[in-house]
Formats: structure tokens, C-alpha cells, sequence
């Protein structure tokens, strides 16, 4: 009687065990969140490189899904309108978040290379979002284009704030990397997929392929050294990492990223 109650218990723990469901794999998923058209792209380099090119510039947000909750890096373009050169068209990211039956309720963290107006117009709608923020990007953001207008959410939101690298999940999954240079606390996110290997969203260190290849640094950046040696941390970790890494501007590189609904793992 003995054994069999203890075979009975046995069977029971065998089957809850197999019918726990194994942790989802951590998904990045690329969103379209609007253009910049920008007719001379000169200001992005300090030595003339881009002097007089025109430049179509993707506005991606990027939605990381982790068994711990759904990250949003980056908020795109906010509204259409041409300000400082700058032709802005928005893709709002709402009617893409339903297309995999996401609200913008369902994302539980809010984070942003820097605090540009191309990175965070949609950033008002995440009201339910714990926004990750640097304080120092904060204090020292420009309000020449109407910035502050398009997080003016941030003071109510509730807030996560940090100082240096941040391990979002606490599991090294999804990494916040200061990379200061472009903005005095500009970042990048590193993600670990398990098939597709480290993923590098560069922010705005690199603006477009050749901004990488030939070291370019923009005119209106707040430190050239800063710039140089974040570039040389990026392309330190690419290669200990064999990291692919994404230039989030650069049309090419948002074009070989999975169409949305796809996703990278």
C-alpha cells in the first residue's frame, strides 16, 4: 500500500512537471514608426562626407517580448511636419501593436537611445509603461523642436532611473549600454536571441553605413571624443559578441530586418 501511494505522488509530480510550459524565448520584432527626409544630409558628418546628399531615414521602434514582460525601444515620429530641414512622417505605432493583439497597455517597460524628436514622438501613448530613463538625458534635453511637448507624460509616468548600463530583465537577455557622445547619455540595446545569437540596436551612434565604415561624426553631436570611443566600445562588443548590429536610420538596414509581425529569436 506503502509503494503504491508513493508511485501514485510519483506520477502526479511527473505529469505537473511536464505540463509546466517552458519560458517563451525572448522575440525582437522591428515596427515602422515613420520617416525623416532630409535634403542634405551634410550636419551628419564633420569632414563634408555627406555635404548636399538627400537621405531617407527609417524611424523604427523596436518591441522586445521577454518571459518578463514586453520592452519598447524607441518611440519614432509623432506627428508630419517639417521643422529644421527635417520632413518628419509618422506610422503610428498603435494599429501596428494590434496586429499581434498588443495595446499600448501591454508594454510594461518604455526606454530611448537619447531624447531626440525622431526617437520619441509616440511616447505620450505608453501611460501604462514603467519609462527607463537617465536622468542626465533628461536634464539635458533640447527644446528647440518641441521635444518636451512629446514626453510630457515622463513627470506622471512611472519611472525606473538609471545612471550607467542596465540589465533590464536582471539576466543579461536585454542590456541598456551608455554610449554617450551624440547626446550627453545616449544609449544602445544589446539583445541575446537564442537562434539569431547578440543583436546591437545602435541608437544613434551610427547614422547611416557609412557613418560606421568611414567613422563619421555628426556636426551637432555634444562631444566628438565621447563619439569616437562609443564607436570603438560598439565595434569591441560586435566582435566579442558576434553581434549583428542594427543602424536604426539606415533604410538598408531597417529593410533586412523581418517585416513586422515577424520577428528575430
Amino acid at each position: 500500500m506503502r509503494l503504491g501511494k508513493y508511485l501514485t505522488l510519483f506520477t502526479c509530480l511527473a505529469i505537473s512537471i511536464t505540463t509546466i510550459p517552458a519560458l517563451a524565448t525572448v522575440k525582437l520584432y522591428t515596427i515602422d514608426c515613420g520617416r525623416v527626409y532630409v535634403k542634405d544630409f551634410g550636419d551628419f558628418s564633420n569632414t563634408g562626407f555627406f555635404d548636399g546628399k538627400p537621405v531617407e531615414a527609417a524611424a523604427p521602434c523596436f518591441l522586445i517580448e521577454h518571459p518578463k514582460g514586453r520592452l519598447l525601444w524607441d518611440a519614432g515620429v509623432g506627428k508630419n511636419e517639417t521643422i529644421a530641414g527635417l520632413k518628419l512622417v509618422i506610422n503610428p505605432v498603435t494599429p501596428e501593436l494590434r496586429k499581434i493583439g498588443l495595446t499600448p497597455k501591454d508594454i510594461d517597460f518604455l526606454a530611448f537611445s537619447h531624447l531626440h524628436i525622431d526617437h520619441i514622438g509616440q511616447a505620450n501613448i505608453f501611460t501604462d509603461s514603467t519609462w527607463i530613463m537617465n536622468p542626465d538625458e533628461w536634464s539635458n534635453m533640447k527644446d528647440n523642436l518641441g521635444e518636451k511637448s512629446l514626453v510630457s507624460y515622463y513627470p506622471k509616468a512611472q519611472k525606473k532611473l538609471i545612471h550607467r548600463d542596465f540589465d533590464v530583465f536582471d539576466d543579461g537577455s536585454v542590456k541598456i549600454l551608455l554610449l554617450p557622445g551624440h547626446t550627453s547619455s545616449h544609449q544602445a540595446l544589446m539583445v541575446k536571441l537564442e537562434n539569431s545569437g547578440y543583436v546591437l540596436l545602435a541608437g544613434d551612434t551610427y547614422h547611416q553605413r557609412e557613418s560606421r565604415t568611414e567613422k563619421l561624426v555628426p556636426r551637432f553631436n555634444v562631444d566628438r571624443a565621447d563619439t569616437l570611443a562609443s564607436m570603438d566600445r560598439v565595434e569591441g562588443l560586435v566582435k566579442l559578441k558576434k553581434a549583428k548590429l542594427i543602424i536604426q536610420h539606415d533604410i538598408r538596414d531597417f529593410k533586412s530586418l523581418p517585416k513586422f509581425r515577424e520577428y528575430m529569436d
